[in-house]
């Protein structure tokens, strides 16, 4: 009994206390635990939510594009039916230049027809010595393409006539030059020479030594392979042109040779190479000897063209030469 006694008295006095837990080891588990899985079945939602995202997002992308095609195939069969519709009027287009061709060559072989048979009239007519007419013209054509034909040959005769006339003016001026150099042959200007210079005599400056040169050269490129007649009819418009006045270069004959967009071969460099031939310099120094006392020029013309400027209108004054005016 004291044994009890004591076992329970001991038990008695001892202190009471509850068990405490200060961590749930589930709880921090990082492989295999509850915490893991929670993680997991997290993953999943997020992946789950990105996909649908991204279904959506490409339905509305098939969703626009089948608006897109919807779109197009209208656009499509829009076309088709507007191109089938052109090849029609193509077809209705082609066939009526078919049929208007078709039209215009039949007239054109009854125009052969009957052509064929006005040439066998005037066969006949030629073989028979009578006058021929064009049958394809009526009384008012053939008067008026008479009277055409008497214009032209009156116009051409014109034209004749006035090309016979400047002809026969540049003959008289140059058998004046040449009467005038005869003259003046025994006077002390017989052995003039330009190169010497003459001032202002005869109504214009002279040139000499280099200048002089340079203008024995302008005329020469002027004229190509020029005569002694063509070298003086050059040198009189540089000379007229003195005289008038008005021109680029006042009155001396080397700055009118040399002035701007006059004489052309001067300002293109072509008359560097070219040089006159004796006979056509010793025209040319007679003639500057001529005007510088007082005399004449060989025509009256201050500009001229090249032979070949046909629409420039001017006289030839020798065959092959330039066109005066």
């Amino acid at each position: 009994m004291t044994s009890v006694a004591t076992f329970n008295s001991g038990e008695a006095s001892a202190p009471k206390q509850a068990t405490v837990y200060n961590d749930f080891t589930y709880d921090t588990i990082t492989n295999g635990g509850a915490l893991e899985k929670l993680s997991e079945v997290g993953s999943i939602i997020t992946n789950i939510y990105n996909d649908v995202i991204d279904i959506a997002s490409k339905y509305q992308q098939l969703q626009a594009l089948y608006g897109m095609f919807t779109n197009f195939n209208d656009a499509m069969n829009a076309n088709t039916a507007a191109l089938s519709n052109n090849f029609s009027e193509i077809q209705t287009a082609y066939n009526q230049v078919i049929s208007v061709m078709n039209e215009q060559i039949a007239v054109l072989q009854q125009q052969d027809t009957s052509l064929m048979e006005d040439l066998d009239a005037i066969n006949q007519q030629l073989a028979q010595g009578a006058e021929v007419t064009d049958p394809t013209m009526d009384a008012a054509q053939q008067a008026q393409a008479a009277r055409a034909a008497q214009e032209q040959a009156a116009a051409q005769a014109a034209q004749d006539q006035a090309a016979a006339e400047a002809a026969q003016q540049a003959q008289a001026a140059q058998a004046a030059l040449a009467a005038q150099q005869t003259a003046t042959a025994a006077t002390p200007e017989a052995g003039f020479m330009p190169s010497a210079g003459v001032g202002t005599a005869g109504g214009f400056v002279m040139p000499t030594g280099q200048n002089l040169e340079t203008v024995y050269k302008i005329i020469a490129a002027e004229g190509g392979n020029i005569s002694p007649n063509e070298a003086m009819n050059i040198a009189s418009t540089m000379i007229n042109r003195a005289r008038t006045g008005g021109w680029s270069g006042g009155n001396d004959i080397y700055k009118i040779a040399t002035a701007k967009n006059q004489y052309v071969v001067y300002q293109n460099g072509n008359y560097a190479s070219a040089s006159l031939s004796p006979a056509s310099r010793a025209a040319v120094d007679q003639l500057f000897a001529s005007a510088a006392a007082g005399g004449g020029t060989v025509h009256p013309y201050s500009s001229f063209r090249s032979n070949g400027s046909t629409s420039y209108g001017g006289t030839i004054l020798e065959p092959g030469g330039n066109r005066y005016a």
